[in-house]
């Protein structure tokens, strides 16, 4: 737990130096004070500065780093009425089996951050929660392990994280990235962190996630901006924005060469109404902020169970009015979608309002666009507000295949959105795969403007024929379809 193990006086260091360091089911705490981790490859000197109580390692910078493993729920805490820091000086940095770093926040000082490392800073008064800064060669969160900044039912701003990773960085096995803003946050602050990662590839897989949520409060949910020089890899996990309150959901901005969304990946960014969230939704946040204690656990599922139950009739004007990011991606070499995960569940790239405000737009740029076996790209509005557009060009061929819908719809009184493509050489839509703007309630249909080289069209699956259409799909409504223009 959070107090055994190795534990220093409060504001003093605790520092571990030498080669490479495992640390394996270990437990340290330097509460409101610093711990560092850090190691050479090979021969070299370390200084050491001393400012009173605070002592730093300084690494020389021409010696390569060693590596640092945490496992088996191996934890790092820095807790306090101000979160202490945590530094990480290696080569490579891994974390497996739900380890964790803790720097939580409960008063009203600002935490200091943590450098280097997988990580939570929280803060639960009006304090910030510290930022996460990791710059290194490689990253591997595995095993449920996790990476978070969390403003806990307080005024404080949850941190950033941001990730400069010269290698690649892989989320594996039920692991995330985060940052969350829990709690009746004012105006001005409350709000979640932003996610900013560069590296040359970037792997997340086996419902993994990268994700900036906002709850309950008026703070808007942190961005999510994503860099990977080669290759982008989703499989059977998400990166999305999600606001459940008053706040506007965050901005997806992606830059790479390839993106790839395997077997029921989704890239989302909604407003979603928090009187429709089950507590469950938050027993990933709940693990870490409980460090596996399960009375702790207890504790924390109650609290929020409360805030959900302290939702008024009133608040849901001021939810209804978030507006949700939006999604912006640029792949220079291709964007594909493909495959299914066992349970049958597809694909999907989204932004969706459920009030009156705005839907998010969605905007795909790259050489070659290739979407199957009913994956979707869609933009919605479920109420008053307007849905989001959706921009696809791809300078060499757009297809879609297998079933998969590019599309946007309207279930409310908000017009749906315009689906646009452009600057394409070929258009092919095939074995059931679809264009579709369509409404179902009073708001009218979005317009389908198509600009290619060459369109094909052609086979069918067992939902139906392949196809261009702008609808009204429900005959009781009154609502127009919008243009088709080719």
């Amino acid at each position: 737990s959070a107090i055994s193990g190795l534990q220093v006086a409060n504001n003093r260091s605790l520092l571990f130096l030498g080669g490479n360091i495992n640390l394996t089911g270990g437990v340290l705490n330097a509460p409101e004070g610093k711990i560092e981790l850090g190691g050479l490859a090979s021969p070299g000197i370390v200084q050491l500065n001393i400012d009173g109580n605070n002592l730093d390692l300084i690494f020389p910078i021409d010696i390569a780093k060693a590596n640092i493993v945490l496992s088996n729920r191996a934890s790092l805490n820095t807790s306090g009425l101000g979160g202490g820091r945590v530094e990480i000086q290696g080569n490579n940095v891994s974390l497996s089996e739900n380890s964790s770093i803790s720097s939580v926040t409960i008063g009203n000082q600002n935490g200091k951050g943590i450098n280097f490392s997988s990580i939570n800073t929280t803060t639960v008064g009006s304090g910030n929660s510290g930022d996460i800064l990791i710059d290194t060669n490689n990253l591997s969160l595995l095993n449920v392990s996790n990476i978070n900044t969390l403003s806990f039912a307080a005024l404080g701003n949850a941190g950033n994280i941001s990730l400069k990773v010269s290698d690649s960085i892989n989320l594996d096995n039920v692991s995330t990235l985060g940052t969350l803003s829990l709690g009746r946050g004012s105006a001005a602050t409350g709000s979640g962190g932003n996610i900013t990662i560069e590296t040359k590839t970037l792997n997340v897989q086996n419902q993994s996630s990268l994700v900036a949520t906002t709850f309950l409060g008026q703070g808007n949910a942190g961005s999510v901006n994503l860099k990977a020089n080669d290759n982008m890899n989703l499989n059977n996990s998400s990166i999305a924005t999600l606001s459940f309150g008053a706040g506007a959901g965050g901005n997806i901005t992606i830059e790479t060469e390839n993106l790839n969304l395997r077997e029921a990946s989704n890239i989302t960014s909604s407003n979603i109404n928090p009187k429709t969230v089950n507590v469950n939704f938050f027993n990933s946040t709940i693990n870490i902020l409980s460090n596996g204690q399960p009375a702790l656990q207890e504790a924390l599922t109650a609290f929020i169970q409360n805030l959900i139950n302290t939702i008024e009739p009133g608040d849901a004007i001021n939810f209804e009015q978030a507006k949700p990011g939006n999604v912006d991606i640029f792949a220079s070499k291709s964007i594909v979608l493909s495959g299914e995960s066992p349970d049958k569940k597809n694909n999907i790239i989204s932004t969706v309002t459920f009030g009156s405000a705005s839907g998010g737009n969605i905007t795909l740029r790259t050489g070659e666009f290739r979407a199957t076996d009913e994956s979707l790209i869609t933009s919605s509005t479920t109420d008053k507000g307007q849905g989001g557009n959706i921009v696809l060009t791809a300078s060499n061929s757009i297809k879609l295949i297998g079933g998969s819908r590019l599309s946007t719809s309207s279930a409310g009184t908000g017009a749906a959105g315009n689906l646009k493509i452009f600057d394409t050489k070929n258009l092919t839509i095939q074995d059931g795969a679809l264009i579709a703007a369509s409404t179902v309630g009073k708001g009218r249909g979005g317009n389908i403007d198509i600009t290619a080289d060459t369109i094909e069209i052609k086979g069918l699956s067992a939902e139906g024929f392949s196809g261009i259409q702008s609808s009204t799909l429900d005959e009781t409504s009154n609502a127009n379809a919008g243009e088709v223009k080719l």
